[in-house]
Formats: C-alpha cells, structure tokens, sequence
C-alpha cells in the first residue's frame, strides 16, 4: 500500500480524465470518430498499468501530475499524414520529448486498440534523434555504421 501511494498503480481513470482535458489536436477535431475512439480506448479497453504503457510511449513517463497547472506542456494527438490511403495500415508515431502522437484515423476502435498496444509494447525506447531502436541499435543501422567517425567529434 506504501508503495502504491509512493510509485503509483498506473494511470487511473481520472487521470485519463484529466489527460483528455489538456490535450489539444492537430489535423483531428476532438469530435472526430477517431479521437472519440482514441478516448474510449483509453478509459474503457485498457487497464491502469496499459494506461501506463501508453504514457511512457508517448511521454518517457509512467505517471501524470496531479493537478493540471503542474503540466509543463499539454499532450497532442496530430494526423498521420503518410497513412491517409490505408489508414488502419499503419501504428501510431509516438514523439516522446513532444508529448505527442501521430494518430492515423482508424476505421474503428478494434483496430485502434491492436496497432496501438502493439507499438506501446514494442517500441519501449528511442535514440537522440527519435528514430526506434531495440536493445541500443537503431532499426537499420549496420554495425559498421557505428565504426564511422562521428561528424560531432
């Protein structure tokens, strides 16, 4: 019980609550279907520790403020732009240092809630320049291509 009160148990219902009212949108209307979805999913088909999840995919962090005036910046749900053709197609883009996500517009919420447990529960970490890696490696890099001189050095 101590410890829950210290760490946390998750993100709770309120504090998705609280989240929904401090988020603005880009390329979506917070009337849209898609947002409509995106908050269902969140209060509705995940529990508090996949609340969590989400949050450090799209936040670096496990927990919320308390109160809102102690959010240093508000979380955004922007369009997907490449994934207009096919949107169920692609995963969210998740900009950590942003507080933000890249939300394509699903068809529906059972898409929506697969593409995104996915890519909370698989892309757990990114490197300086925001591109996904897996256990330190960027996706795509050689292993020769950490031997090159860096331009920084």
């Amino acid at each position: 019980e101590i410890e829950a009160l210290v760490c946390g148990r998750g993100m709770s219902l309120q504090d998705v609550i609280m989240l929904e009212s401090i988020t603005s949108y880009s390329s979506h209307k917070k009337d849209d279907q898609v947002i409509k979805n995106f908050w269902t999913m969140m209060k509705e088909r995940f529990n508090e520790e996949e609340r969590a999840t989400f949050l450090i995919f799209v936040w670096g962090r496990s927990r919320l403020p308390t109160r809102v005036q102690d959010f240093d910046q508000k979380f955004s749900i922007t369009g997907h732009s490449r994934s207009s053709s096919n949107p169920d197609g692609w995963f969210p883009i998740a900009h950590t240092c942003g507080f933000s996500v890249e939300l394509p517009k699903y068809t529906n919420i059972d898409i929506m809630t697969k593409r995104i447990k996915w890519a909370m529960n698989n892309c757990q970490s990114t490197d300086a320049d925001g591109s996904v890696s897996r256990g330190g490696n960027v996706i795509g890099m050689e292993d020769e291509d950490e031997q090159l001189e860096s331009l920084w050095s």
